[in-house]
């Protein structure tokens, strides 16, 4: 498994983005929980009875496959708002600050386990550096960026997924060095092609409405994409590039006239605020629940559930993260207030 998140740092509120993280964070716990929790595994390979099979299918894609790209996308979506917004120096001084973080985070977590790895911080910080530098191109250099990425896919540069040593175990220099190279070509999460889908975001961000259509219409056409390509994670294929790239698009055209038809309906102001709140602190979550996650996996073997089940400790973790994080930021606010 691989850990799934955007950086928050960025001050842009959007609901679509929002919405789109909030459903990314849902998947990618229910997910977790399963991998960490459950007593049963029912990777695709794998044989299972239904209907616990079929759970662990319906949660597999969505929340394996699909969270991720979720998360480079709609952090292509908050730079280009930035971007909009003058804040470049912001995002180059953050994007740097999370990569740093990346790079300790993903020691302390090997620390504990060393077949596990948080390299997908470091490749959404540098895929929005990268990105940066070609903003002033938009239409021009993030298209390049985009097919680029599909070229690296096509040529299957990233052959081998590659974990570096832990840092005292390898030395620094060589963490680093072999840490580098993962992270642009042969990593689990290398910038390398998943800067697609950042390149993608930014474009259906600045793009027109005429041009939004184009590339629904294109979204709806790569989702035949498994019937003719092989849809690979590791290493990311151009099926899997395409194919999720047209379900991004989809979700980000359509999320706003669900919520809105359900709003006719029922009042979900709430659900609004939650996913807001889930957007928000992402990043702190994902921190928060896959350190303690993680921990919980590797010192308390035995806590195992039945699959139905295995949930619940993942969206405990959850709710305890956000409790914290508003706590804080309550606690934050008054002092600014009394100050």
């Amino acid at each position: 498994s691989s850990p799934m998140t955007a950086p928050t740092f960025i001050n842009a509120r959007d609901p679509i983005i929002d919405n789109l993280r909030a459903v990314a964070i849902i998947f990618m716990v229910i997910w977790h929980s399963l991998m960490w929790f459950s007593t049963l595994h029912c990777y695709p390979q794998a044989a299972c009875a239904p209907p616990q099979a079929l759970f662990w299918q319906i949660v597999y894609y969505p929340g394996s496959l699909w969270s991720v790209p979720l998360f480079y996308f709609s952090s292509g979506m908050t730079l280009m708002i930035n971007i909009n917004r003058g804040k470049t120096t912001q995002i180059w001084r953050r994007s740097l600050s999370l990569l740093l973080f990346g790079y300790l985070f993903t020691s302390f977590i090997m620390g504990i386990n060393q077949t596990l790895h948080a390299w997908v911080l470091q490749s959404i910080a540098a895929g929005l550096l990268i990105t940066l530098l070609f903003h002033r191109w938009i239409r021009g250099g993030v298209g390049i960026l985009l097919l680029l990425a599909c070229c690296v896919s096509i040529l299957n540069i990233s052959h081998q997924v590659s974990t570096p040593d832990f840092a005292l175990a390898a030395g620094l220099l060589a963490y680093l060095r072999e840490g580098f190279q993962a992270l642009l070509i042969n990593g689990a999460f290398p910038v390398f092609p998943w800067i697609g889908f950042i390149a993608l975001g930014v474009i259906w961000q600045s793009a027109t409405e005429r041009l939004r259509r184009w590339l629904l219409r294109l979204a709806v056409m790569v989702l035949a994409m498994p019937f003719f390509l092989p849809v690979e994670k590791y290493p990311l294929s151009p099926g899997y590039l395409l194919f999720f790239s047209g379900l991004c698009i989809l979700l980000a055209s359509s999320i706003g006239l669900v919520v809105r038809w359900i709003n006719r309906y029922w009042d979900i102001g709430i659900l609004q605020k939650g996913a807001t709140l889930l957007s928000r602190y992402s990043l702190e979550i994902f921190v928060i629940h896959y350190a303690l996650g993680h921990m919980a996996s590797v010192y308390l073997p035995t806590l195992k559930l039945p699959i139905f089940y295995s949930v619940l400790p993942g969206f405990g973790l959850l709710m305890l993260s956000l409790m914290v994080l508003a706590g804080w930021t309550r606690f934050r606010e008054s002092l600014i207030a009394m100050g």
